[in-house]
Order: structure tokens, then sequence, then C-alpha cells
């Protein structure tokens, strides 16, 4: 019994494959019972022929269907999308599939921007469709536009970045998140001082963030 309670006290974080969740259902119990309690998954797009193009290998369905399985086994999950990653995608389109993911059963999604680094296949796709506009690596940092697509400038590109981060509303999220956290790990995990300094931190941080680029804060 001893040896048990001293598995459940270690605490895990992993960023896996959607369709090896699928596949091995028994596979996230077992993660679940060893400690694992937040999964990162790359969901990247909700379009079939994206994906495609992009040779991600997974389906959104099969997306879907690890959301319900690492759930099922009181799993938190982090999902990211990519934005500028279907380059012919009008502002509509990324607006689109931005309020979608609303509806998705994933506790936090965040978004990032189609960044191609250096010794990438697609840092060499995007150079031969004269889609880079910068080779100052300091800025690859996923939410600096590096690029441009064929319909939208890297202005475009970084506003459809903040309109995913009031569309979604993070800060009710974040309380949606704790919330999953108390119920799956208990008060005691989520009100250890390091780990809500650090929430805080971040909290603020976002917060500035937005208000600067919404309201004109500095």
């Amino acid at each position: 019994m001893q040896k048990n309670k001293e598995i459940n006290n270690f605490k895990f974080i992993a960023q896996v494959r959607a369709d090896s969740l699928v596949k091995s259902p028994q596979m996230v119990k077992k993660m679940a019972e060893a400690g694992f309690w937040i999964v990162f998954i790359g969901i990247e797009s909700v379009k079939k022929k994206t994906l495609k193009d992009v040779r991600k290998g997974v389906a959104f369905n099969t997306v879907l269907k690890a959301l319900q399985v690492l759930h099922k086994y009181n799993i938190i999950v982090f999902g990211n999308m990519i934005i500028g990653l279907d380059l012919k995608a009008s502002e509509e389109d990324i607006r689109k599939e931005i309020r979608f993911m609303k509806k998705v059963d994933v506790d936090l999604v965040s978004f990032t921007l189609l960044t191609p680094f250096p010794g990438t296949d697609i840092l060499r796709e995007l150079e031969k469709k004269n889609l880079v506009v910068t080779k100052d690596w300091s800025k690859y940092t996923l939410v600096n536009p590096v690029i441009k697509t064929y319909q939208l400038s890297p202005k475009k590109i970084q506003e459809l970045l903040y309109y995913s981060f009031k569309e979604h509303n993070y800060f009710n999220n974040l309380r949606h998140f704790s919330s999953r956290i108390i119920k799956t790990r208990g008060c005691h995990f989520i009100l250890n001082p390091r780990r809500f300094i650090f929430w805080i931190k971040t909290f603020i941080k976002l917060r500035i963030l937005i208000k600067k680029f919404f309201l004109g804060i500095k």
C-alpha cells in the first residue's frame, strides 16, 4: 500500500500523439494511475486537407477520440492550434476555426503562429514560395509573425493570434481549468504555494499583453 501511495504522489506532464492514445486506451489508464495529470496534444487544424498538406498523419476525428479517452481517466488536456498552417485560408476561415474550437472538449486550447524553424523542410518550402518575411531567428518564438500567406500579411496573422486570445477568454478558461485540477488532484495540489505564484505571474503577464493590444494601455 505504501508503494502505491508513493507512486500516486508523482505528477507528470507529457506531450503525446493523439493516435497513440486512441490505439492504447489501457496505456492512458496506466498513465493516470502513475501520476500523469496533464497531456499536451498538437491539434494544429480541424481541416482534413490542411492536416494532409502538412503531413500531420493524425485526423481531427482521431483527436476527438483521444480527448474522450483522456477525460475518461481525468487527465487534463492542452491542445495547440497553428494559425497560418493553411496558406490559402482567408481571415474569416481562420476566425471560424478559432470559434469552432470553443465547441471542442479541450481544457485549454492555445494558438501559436506557423514558425518554420531553421533546417526544416517547411522553411525551405516557404522560402521557395517567397513567404518568409524575416530570418531574424530571435523572432522565431511561435507568437511573432515571421511569414505571410497567400491571403494574409504578417500584421493580419498577428491580429488573428490576439483574436484567439480574446475569443477564447483565457481567464474564464483558466477558472474552468482550475476546477478540473481540483476535481482530479484535489485542492492541495492547486494551492501549492510555488505553483500558485507561478500561475498568478502568468495570469498578470497575459492580462498586460491583452490590455496593451485591445485597450491601448501601456
